[in-house]
């Protein structure tokens, strides 16, 4: 057995069991309640194409899907260094960094278009003179999205730019990839939750207006508010694990890396962790649950015969149409997804 490393292991102590523990239930969780929400969101598609944040939706949908590869290649590759570690670990910890270099992108750029979406809808709603600016058509969106990957990439390749300047110069201060790695990190959590109750009074009000409408469950906006309900739930949940892993795995990790005072750093990571393992359950969770009829929908693929088999086989077709369940248009606040 090779022990080489030995001295670096970390402890497992209770917060570390926990922290585990509520990784491998998101991940559990995540990939079995993905075929029934790829169901659901194909059944609805084309119902829901002329929404006006479609795109948006949409894009979420491939979030979640790409998450989902990510998720079971960084599964097998584990299982690999578990059963043939000493075989070929290079590989094996090269393709776990591709798909954690993805995951986290994803992330980024998810909570970037919730937290410009709530922005976009607070300012179209109370200040109706910002319509010829904000209200993006089909080619801006697609630009938005693109524009937030870029962003993504930069901040990633800055930072790795920062931490390669920094060991070099030197080998136990870290203090510019520190500030470039953790600052936008903590901006944008914070960013996250001014624009989640921005976004409250606008569909409070949304929902008032809408009350008496047969459409009240056709609305793309429940969807976003759940999306921003759960997030920030599970944020104040899981930052107390992040937050005590942080305070007991840095000295490790300033042991391993040669690196002082981690603690931030360690405090990032552990968060963007949390977030690229929750975010793909988020989207899922809230769109199944953000109208009655996704959940008449979910509901009713267990009434039948083939249930598993519909659901698991409809994940590997492309979105059909299918009229199945009712439902009432009326323009731009057709269904939600």
């Amino acid at each position: 057995m090779n022990t080489s490393g030995l001295e670096y292991q970390q402890p497992q102590s209770p917060i570390w069991s926990a922290h585990n523990f509520l990784l491998l239930t998101c991940l559990a969780i995540t990939l079995l309640v993905f075929p029934f929400y790829a169901h659901v969101y194909k059944l609805n598609r084309y119902r829901d194409e002329h929404i006006a944040v479609f795109q948006v939706i949409d894009h979420f949908y491939m979030i979640s899907k790409s998450s989902q590869i990510s998720l079971i290649i960084m599964i097998v590759c584990v299982l690999g260094l578990v059963l043939f570690g000493d075989s070929n670990p290079i590989l094996m910890v090269g393709i776990i960094a591709i798909c954690w270099f993805h995951l986290q992108t994803t992330t980024e750029v998810n909570h970037f278009l919730l937290s410009l979406l709530a922005i976009q809808r607070f300012m179209l709603y109370f200040f109706p003179s910002t319509h010829r600016i904000l209200n993006f058509n089909l080619k801006q969106i697609r630009i938005i999205i693109r524009s937030s990957y870029g962003l993504s990439l930069i901040y990633t390749a800055i930072s790795i730019s920062a931490w390669i300047y920094d060991k070099v110069s030197n080998s136990t201060d870290v203090e510019n990839f520190k500030l470039i790695y953790t600052i936008p990190y903590f901006i944008s959590n914070i960013l996250l939750f001014i624009t989640a109750f921005l976004y409250i009074p606008v569909f409070m009000s949304i929902r008032k207006l809408i009350g008496i409408s047969s459409n009240h469950d056709n609305q793309p906006q429940k969807y976003i508010f759940w999306q921003f309900v759960m997030a920030i739930s599970l944020k104040i949940l899981l930052l107390p694990f992040a937050y005590l892993k942080a305070v007991e795995s840095s000295p490790y990790f300033t042991k391993f890396s040669h690196v002082e005072d981690s603690f931030w750093i360690v405090l990032a990571l552990n968060g963007k962790i949390l977030d690229a393992m929750s975010t793909p359950l988020i989207i899922q969770l809230s769109y199944l649950s953000c109208n009655k009829r996704n959940v008449k929908t979910f509901i009713s693929v267990f009434k039948t015969k083939n249930a598993l088999k519909e659901v698991f086989c409809s994940c590997l077709k492309p979105p059909s149409r299918i009229e199945n369940v009712p439902h009432s248009s009326s323009g731009s606040n057709a269904n939600t997804s």
